[in-house]
């Protein structure tokens, strides 16, 4: 086994077979060393995931990030753009323009 291939349980349990007394104690310790550990929090991140019922957060990031607020003033913001364009569509000639 020279290559840095993951070897099978019984490739394993074959070199187990040959090892001393001492050199299985210090396989021993390492393994419960090693089963002691946590898992990373990364691979557990999962496990708190919860259902919000937001099918596209890219769509609707302000609102639910700053919440209701910024949805409101997002709201007032193109209620008074769109009475803008559709003032300037009913009167297309600003007063700077007709002094000219």
């Amino acid at each position: 086994m020279t290559d840095l291939s993951i070897p099978t349980k019984d490739e394993l349990l074959e070199v187990i077979g040959h090892l001393r007394p001492d050199q299985l104690m210090q396989v021993w310790e390492y393994v419960i060393q090693i089963a002691e550990q946590p898992v990373a929090p990364l691979y557990q991140v999962h496990e708190h995931a919860i259902s919000t019922g937001v099918k596209d957060l890219a769509q609707q990031h302000d609102h639910y990030l700053y919440g209701q607020d910024s949805f409101k003033k997002l709201d007032k913001f193109l209620r008074l753009y769109r009475q803008t364009v559709s003032d300037a569509q009913v009167n297309p000639i600003s007063e700077s323009a007709k002094a000219v």
